[in-house]
């Protein structure tokens, strides 16, 4: 099917496809400009997450009357992969720069808000957006 360039069923524009064999796994296709462009599946790298961890609680003694200073690390980069081949689909549509409109469905819990929200992140931090509102 790939390599003849024909799908024996009619797709539509921007639709993914997700071919499964019985022994090597998946494969990724989205059909764009009447072809099927095969992907493979990526991860998104979000900005330094700022989140203060706490390292160790600090041990007082009952004679202080002083709490003492709590230790926290800095953040760490996230690096968020997809969980499932709709993910997979998913993480494609949204690194894709020539697709303005994006939109994910799905039900409560699918991951949906996350990767909306840490592609945007990563495209901000490499310049291609100046805000996100």
């Amino acid at each position: 099917m790939y390599n003849e360039g024909k799908v024996p069923f009619e797709l539509k524009e921007n639709q993914y496809l997700i071919v499964k064999a019985s022994d090597s796994g998946s494969t990724f296709y989205c059909y764009e400009n009447g072809q099927l462009r095969k992907f493979t599946g990526g991860s998104i790298k979000t900005i330094k997450d700022t989140t203060p961890v706490l390292l160790e609680q600090p041990k007082q003694k009952q004679e202080d009357k002083k709490p003492s200073a709590k230790k926290y690390s800095k953040g760490k980069n996230v690096v968020i992969t997809p969980r499932n081949e709709e993910q997979v689909c998913a993480f494609d549509l949204m690194k894709d720069p020539t697709k303005t409109v994006k939109l994910l469905t799905g039900t409560w819990g699918t991951g949906k808000t996350l990767i909306l929200v840490s592609a945007a992140l990563e495209a901000l931090k490499q310049g291609r957006f100046e805000r996100i509102v």
